[in-house]
């Protein structure tokens, strides 16, 4: 990390302020008109600010996340890599996921322009070269979770099954626009099938394999 922060680093600081604190226009000034934005948990992306302001207005009526970066990459002149610590609390404040995380930003002209979400530990660890017992949504080992709910070769631990759960069941849950290129990565059924999906870095979980897996680990903890 650069002594002497680019004006990139900058742009980028003050967007995640902007979105800490919810204030929406503030971090859309930051964005280019043709703004690309991952749907995090749900995969896809929304294109431009007013398709933006919709998914995070929609986003915190589900969860609430806090984003704060702790060091950024340059990688070129018009890409930068940002390492981030990821707290997630559902709505009633109980902390659902607390991790690190990466954020890979495209500069153009001083605003950003795509952002795209990398999880450290699957960016370093290929799905193949992943332990089995690893999860394969957050990349964390058996020692750093309570269960893990495994199917097809996929496993999600206690914690992102929890997350995921929260986005599923919430009412403001709706089904994203897809072309059903993606399947559920343990049932491989598409959106085509009535169901609908949410994304980790390389795998997806449908609503029915969430609840079915949740379920179980609650019935289990209940035993």
């Amino acid at each position: 990390m650069s002594n002497q922060p680019a004006p990139q680093f900058e742009l980028l600081r003050a967007a995640y302020a902007a979105f800490n604190a919810r204030d929406i226009d503030a971090a859309l000034a930051l964005m280019t008109p043709d703004v690309a934005w991952p749907r995090a948990f749900k995969g896809g992306f929304v294109q431009g600010p007013e398709e933006v302001r919709a998914y995070w207005t929609e986003q915190w009526s589900e969860i609430d996340p806090h984003v704060i970066p702790v060091a950024f990459h340059q990688e070129g002149p018009d890409h930068i890599l940002v390492d981030v610590h990821q707290i997630v609390r559902d709505m009633a404040g109980s902390v659902i996921a607390d991790e690190h995380v990466q954020h890979y930003f495209t500069i153009d002209r001083g605003l950003i322009r795509i952002m795209e979400v990398c999880n450290q530990a699957i960016r370093s660890h290929s799905p193949e070269s992943q332990g089995h017992d690893s999860c394969s949504f957050c990349g964390k080992s058996p020692n750093e979770y309570a269960a893990i709910f495994k199917k097809a070769g996929v496993g999600i631990c206690n914690h992102c099954l929890t997350l995921t759960n929260e986005i599923v069941t919430s009412e403001n849950f709706k089904r994203p626009n897809s072309d059903d290129s993606h399947a559920c990565s343990f049932c491989s059924k598409r959106q085509m099938n009535g169901v609908s999906l949410v994304a980790g870095p390389h795998v997806f979980i449908c609503n029915e394999c969430c609840k079915n897996f949740y379920n179980s680990f609650i019935t289990k903890n209940n035993e």
